[in-house]
């Protein structure tokens, strides 16, 4: 059985996910019911009932707290690297360095 998916639009998300557990790592293909290159869009796509979103978790607990979203495949989570991107040219400033750091201590490998 199929299931409806909501897919990240111009990305490998919208063709396939993938899954890392105990166990190993499964790469599920997937059809995109739906897909978007918005995050809040895919958001506002799954609380419609559109389908299935792989989306950052930070992103939708509040949605998963209030019982708007319902986690599933607890045993498995999807890992994907995130990039923080600014200009080569600029100056890296206190406040810049203050985010970058904030940055890989909250969400860099543990």
């Amino acid at each position: 059985m199929r299931h409806a998916c909501l897919g990240f639009a111009g990305s490998a998300l919208e063709e396939r996910w993938t899954f890392c557990s105990g166990g190993g790592e499964a790469v599920v293909p997937i059809v995109s019911r739906f897909s978007a290159n918005s995050g809040e869009a895919l958001r506002q796509a799954a609380l419609a009932g559109l389908g299935i979103i792989l989306h950052v978790e930070e992103l939708l607990a509040d949605d998963v707290v209030a019982g708007r979203l319902v986690r599933i495949l607890p045993e498995w989570r999807s890992e994907r690297p995130l990039h923080i991107l600014y200009a080569p040219d600029r100056r890296i400033t206190p406040k810049l360095r203050s985010f970058l750091d904030f940055a890989a201590a909250n969400f860099g490998p543990a």
